[in-house]
């Protein structure tokens, strides 16, 4: 008798283990019950009990294999991301013929990842874990983009850009500094990183280095009344015509000097009322285009 009280009572001390006073399973009751109950339904119970077993070691077996799949994957995204970055890095090269800049890379992104798969699993298995214990579920941008911070530990990402001006250094400053940059700087420094991110997307999506040289028109509104620098104008048109971008600049801005540097203007009014529907629409000031120029390529 006093056998089954005490195998009943370390029974009901694991049933009341505080890790499962959430679980309102019949198991659990069943084990809190009479001494006498326990011991006359140990049988039952333990077959029971075992059949579970086997079902809850299958779950378990089938959950750690979903999440070696999904580190695996994972891992690979964030090798594919990695060179993404190291992408538009290399993508980032300033023409040779540009003094000071030639040949440099405007854009620096220093990082120190784990480079094999095993290596970057064991780093991003705690990570998952945790996203599962707190029940989060991030985009899956927001969690390749986490999951590389995960990777880069407190080191992080060391980014940095060369800084326009009217003398090019060489030496990139940290990107955090682009705040304390004048906002003509700013623009030039803006206008750099999308022709970096047109050449990334053409070369990302298959394109020989041939066929980037025609990478579409970026359009900018009254660019000239943020940047009349001279010297940051012909380095945007010089950048830009070196990656395949072409720069339309459209400004109210009457600076002849900064104007003098665009090879091509066309005088715009908004002046002419539609008095069908009231609208006010752009015209060309002469009232007509008297001539155009063509440029052609040849078939890539």
């Amino acid at each position: 008798r006093d056998a089954v009280v005490a195998c009943v009572g370390a029974v009901r001390h694991v049933a009341d283990d505080p890790a499962f006073l959430a679980l309102r399973h019949q198991f659990r009751e069943r084990l809190r019950d009479d001494p006498d109950v326990v011991a006359e339904r140990a049988p039952d119970l333990t077959d029971q009990l075992r059949d579970r077993l086997v079902v809850l070691e299958r779950t378990l077996a089938e959950l750690e294999q979903h999440r070696t799949n999904l580190l695996t994957e994972l891992a690979q995204l964030t090798d594919h991301a990695r060179r993404l970055l190291d992408r538009a890095e290399r993508a980032s090269e300033m023409p040779a013929s540009l003094e000071g800049w030639g040949g440099r890379r405007y854009l620096r992104i220093g990082h120190r990842l784990p480079e094999t798969v095993p290596e970057r699993m064991a780093v991003l298995g705690p990570f998952v874990d945790r996203l599962v214990s707190l029940a989060e579920l991030p985009s899956g941008l927001e969690l390749v983009q986490r999951s590389l911070r995960e990777l880069s530990g407190t080191a992080g990402f060391d980014v940095r850009v060369l800084k326009p001006d009217a003398v090019l250094r060489s030496d990139p400053v940290p990107i955090t500094e682009m705040g304390k940059f004048s906002r003509g700087q700013q623009l030039t420094a803006a206008i750099l990183l999308y022709c970096t991110l047109v050449q990334l997307r053409a070369r990302t999506r298959g394109h020989t280095q041939a066929a980037v040289q025609d990478s579409g028109p970026l359009l900018l509104d009254n660019p000239i009344g943020t940047c009349s620098s001279v010297a940051l104008l012909n380095l945007q048109r010089a950048i830009a015509a070196r990656m395949g971008v072409q720069l339309l600049y459209a400004t109210g801005v009457d600076d002849l000097e900064a104007l003098s540097t665009l090879p091509n203007t066309i005088r715009l009014r908004n002046a002419h009322l539609d008095r069908r529907t009231g609208r006010m629409h752009v015209t060309h000031e002469m009232g007509s285009v008297e001539a155009i120029r063509l440029l052609t390529t040849e078939e890539r």
